[in-house]
């Protein structure tokens, strides 16, 4: 269903709460040695506990309301490269294709990918379309987008096509994943934007959802052909009980032959390895000894004819502007 853009945000948060939420932001930048990351860490760890609410701040240049203990404003400070492979894929889309592209954002939460690339590429988008089941995100998303004609709310979750899926669980305070023991109304994302004119990039950040997302998007893959951008994270996909071979199944199926992987911190990794590989990397994430917690990956899948430079894609950090 189509979200309402008027629908009332969440109780404000107290004062003291807002206010420190935007003095942790600011000092972000500090948890980037590793000194400072164990004090940041300790401190946003005890922050977080306890706030609720939400409260206004500046994000990618905007204006927006947010609930306090969202980390997406403390990621992109502390890493500046989070999130820009998804800007170096909107441009080099929106190259090859000649024209402003049509982006999905599939687990939107409160519109944090809208407002990068508003800020970061808006010349290169033409329209977006946000997806967001968890009522709460929804609320706050509505708020954020109710000035921009060309950002649409579709409040809904995205499934294969099954008509209910599990509940979804505050995995923290920015996302949600659909591990509940009751179930939710959902639908194919073939169905959820039936009316979208152009889909050029679909991102998908559904915390282990994210094939299952895929593999209902059959139509789309094969009318529109977007480039798309799925989080691959084995923890989250197991506890979600979804096979972590079927987005690149999905996607191989339709004629999807590029496959280049970022970590979760937004530096290229590594052109694709094949299913054996992909095992021991899950493996890995599970138990290894990761560079951080939480490992996963960004993985953008391309179809032979997309026409975007993959090798320009691969190495967007040597060519990123700051900001």
């Amino acid at each position: 269903m189509t979200g309402d853009r008027g629908a009332e945000p969440a109780p404000p948060a107290d004062p003291v709460h807002a206010l420190t939420y935007r003095i942790l932001i600011g000092l972000a930048p500090v948890a980037r040695t590793r000194a400072g990351a164990g004090a940041w860490e300790w401190a946003w760890r005890r922050f977080v506990a306890d706030a609720t609410g939400v409260t206004t701040i500046r994000l990618h240049g905007t204006p927006t309301l947010i609930n306090v203990g969202h980390p997406y404003p403390a990621f992109v400070r502390r890493w500046p490269t989070y999130n820009a492979p998804l800007v170096a894929l909107v441009r080099g889309v929106a190259a090859a294709r000649r024209r402003p592209v049509g982006v999905v954002d599939v687990g939107a939460s409160v519109g944090d990918t809208a407002r990068l690339l508003r800020s970061r590429c808006g010349d290169a988008v033409s329209e977006i379309w946000c997806v967001e089941g968890d009522d709460s995100f929804a609320t706050i998303l509505a708020a954020n987008i109710a000035d921009d004609p060309d950002v649409h709310l579709v409040h809904a979750l995205a499934s294969d096509g099954a008509a209910s899926i599990p509940s979804l669980v505050r995995v923290h305070a920015g996302t949600a994943s659909p591990q509940g023991t009751t179930r939710s109304a959902s639908a194919p994302l073939d169905d959820l934007l039936a009316s979208a004119r152009t889909i050029d990039v679909v991102k998908i950040d559904t915390d282990g959802y994210d094939g299952s997302v895929v593999a209902g998007a059959r139509g789309i893959l094969a009318d529109h052909r977007p480039a798309v951008q799925f989080e691959w994270h084995p923890r989250l996909a197991d506890a979600a009980g979804v096979p972590l071979e079927l987005a690149f199944e999905e996607l191989a199926d339709a004629g999807y032959r590029h496959f280049v992987w970022f970590d979760k911190l937004g530096h290229y990794s590594h052109r694709d390895d094949g299913p054996r590989d992909r095992s021991a990397r899950a493996d890995w994430c599970r138990q290894g000894d990761t560079p951080a917690p939480d490992w996963h990956y960004d993985v953008v899948a391309l179809p032979a004819e997309s026409g975007v430079d993959v090798d320009a894609l691969a190495t967007y950090e040597a060519r990123r502007t700051p900001g």
